[in-house]
């Protein structure tokens, strides 16, 4: 399991608002949830095969506290990268950690 001590990359947690303007169109935007720090780690091959299988393009993992409420539609942002969540766990499900599978976006 992640210790405190890994946790070195500051992240950002963006969530996705969609709204409606006048015209009927649809507009996408972020705003920022929290900041904390996480764990990244980039996927070996054989687990980026393994993520594969219910995802394509995953390529890293992030590990941090449990942050309630967190899901595919959030992004995070380390280092000015962006990676958009593709799935997301509570792997002892004791809501101390949360371990997103992540796409790295530019």
């Amino acid at each position: 399991m992640t210790t405190c001590g890994e946790m070195r990359h500051r992240a950002t947690v963006q969530a996705r608002t969609v709204s409606q303007d006048a015209f009927g169109a649809f507009t996408q935007s972020w705003s920022t949830e929290t900041t904390r720090w996480c764990r990244l780690e980039p996927l070996s091959a054989r687990e980026v095969f393994q993520a594969q299988q219910v995802q394509a393009d995953i390529s890293h993992r992030i590990t941090m506290r449990f942050l309630d409420g967190l899901s595919t539609q959030h992004r995070i942002i380390i280092d000015s990268n962006t990676y958009e969540v593709a799935s997301v766990v509570n792997p002892d499900s004791r809501k101390r950690f949360h371990v997103a599978l992540v796409i790295e976006r530019e």
